[in-house]
């Protein structure tokens, strides 16, 4: 049987020497799922750039994987042993330009280290010092957590991951409300409500529709509809909610390959046909919208 549920990024930071930890962690976010996904209306989806980024030109690497992969994730989960990781130009490793661009935006991050013995000859040592030094600026900036070993690990990130997707970052249950209105919105509300949503919807829909693509207005319009539907999920009609969705979905992928070195390549071919299936939504929701 078919159910909806709202879809949380989880972003899997880390350098090239924990494999291992980076393969544990999907597989708790997977067992997450299994379990809790259905009740709960929830759905974390693993995100890792050896999955999730394409080949693009233009920018510093690292830059073009924040853009693609790492702007639109909701949790961060960042895994240290031995490496600090490779400098990107703008920061010490691209791990740590990560953990700092997601936190600039004040969302949630989890921090572990490992505290493994490791043989002197296995580690290249100013990587090592750079760890430590990171390591010990991120304890003076809020709470990480080390493990001993690949099990300590796994019992530690399934038991953290369950207590953060039952805070109210995440269970919007647990969210303090304000006023009846809130909880059980007025015709009224509902109204600023869907009229809020369509706004950006067909700002959305004018961007996209119209390369070359503004990034500014692009970004701007994704976040107000993505935010509009987060906050409103339990009171949104479930088609709104599917629609707008998919319409996400789809404006990220037109996005991701307008700005792709091939792109006159794309907009000959299958441009008109995703934003044909655009616009289809748009008006299945309107219609919704309108008979509300």
């Amino acid at each position: 049987m078919s159910y909806s549920a709202m879809v949380y990024r989880v972003f899997l930071a880390s350098p090239s020497d924990v494999i291992e930890e980076r393969n544990v962690a999907r597989g708790i976010i997977n067992e997450w799922n299994y379990v809790h996904s259905f009740p709960r209306g929830l759905m974390l989806h693993p995100i890792g750039w050896e999955t999730h980024s394409i080949p693009s030109m233009g920018d510093r690497p690292q830059a073009i994987l924040n853009k693609q992969i790492l702007k639109d994730s909701d949790l961060l989960i960042a895994i240290f042993r031995a490496r600090l990781g490779t400098p990107t130009g703008d920061s010490r490793s691209g791990t740590v330009e990560e953990i700092e661009e997601h936190l600039k935006y004040n969302k949630p991050a989890m921090l572990y280290f490992s505290c493994a013995e490791i043989n002197p000859d296995d580690i290249d040592h100013d990587q090592y010092i750079a760890l430590e030094a990171f390591k010990k600026a991120c304890e003076a900036r809020g709470l990480i957590k080390q493990y001993l070993d690949i099990n300590d690990f796994r019992e530690k990130l399934s038991r953290n991951l369950a207590i953060m997707l039952n805070t109210s970052h995440f269970d919007k249950r647990l969210q303090p409300v304000e006023s009846q209105d809130k909880l059980f919105p007025s015709a009224k509300r509902m109204y600023e409500i869907y009229s809020y949503l369509w706004h950006w919807l067909y700002k959305l829909k004018e961007i996209i529709i119209r390369p070359p693509i503004d990034k500014e207005n692009y970004e701007k319009a994704y976040y107000e509809v993505n935010e509009t539907l987060a906050n409103n999920i339990p009171f949104l009609d479930i088609a709104v909610r599917d629609h707008t969705r998919k319409i996400l979905s789809i404006a990220q992928f037109i996005n991701i390959q307008i700005q792709h070195p091939q792109r006159d390549r794309y907009i000959s071919s299958k441009f008109q046909e995703d934003k044909k299936e655009f616009i289809n939504y748009l008006d299945a929701i309107e219609e919704v919208i309108r008979s509300k």
